[in-house]
């Protein structure tokens, strides 16, 4: 029995930057791990004109740092898609992503399939910890962010002190949370400090 897991994100989220250090070793780490009975899917969103030449970038430099990965694109605007997966209507969903077992969020856009199994990652929860430099107000973000992080199977944290806010600010039971910290890149790069 083949197992499927899709992982979301933007290709920002897997190109350079620091969400992308920490995003980007791990999805290339799950093609180590595949064999025949493991496939990859990533699934990005680039509705925007914006995304999609950040894209073109991603597939032209990039892709074959993912050689074992398929790839899904839904051009849906992510207020549209979050509805549409919001719905909890398998069908919608189905429309917008490949058949899956395991869905891994990067960002807090996830489906509700009542089959699928749900894994996000958190890195931080700034905008809750030090509201007063964020223009969103903190109730209406930790709004969204509890109803995402209630909706998951699991959730990883890049921290112990990320893992904490998420129990204090998010009222999440601890046992659904696994820390696993960002990792050095393979094969590490020269550190200025050596």
């Amino acid at each position: 029995m083949s197992t499927r897991l899709t992982i979301d994100g933007m290709p920002i989220l897997i190109g350079a930057g620091g969400i992308s250090n920490y995003v980007g070793p791990l999805i290339r780490h799950f093609f180590t791990l595949a064999g025949s009975h493991f496939k990859t899917t990533l699934h990005f969103r680039i509705a925007s004109l914006d995304r999609k030449k950040r894209f073109e970038t991603f597939l032209h430099t990039e892709r074959d740092k993912y050689p074992a990965a398929s790839i899904r694109i839904t051009g849906l605007p992510d207020r549209i898609l979050q509805r549409l997966w919001q719905s909890r209507l398998s069908y919608l969903g189905t429309l917008t992503l490949p058949p899956t077992d395991l869905y891994l969020a990067t960002t807090q856009l996830m489906p509700l399939h009542s089959r699928l199994k749900r894994v996000t990652i958190v890195h931080d929860l700034t905008p809750a910890v030090i509201p007063e430099y964020f223009t969103e107000p903190e109730e209406k973000y930790l709004e969204r962010v509890r109803f995402h992080l209630q909706n998951c199977d699991r959730i990883v944290a890049v921290s112990y002190t990320t893992a904490e806010d998420v129990v204090r600010l998010c009222d999440i039971r601890r046992e659904k949370i696994t820390v696993i910290y960002p990792g050095r890149p393979f094969p590490p790069k020269e550190d200025a400090l050596e």
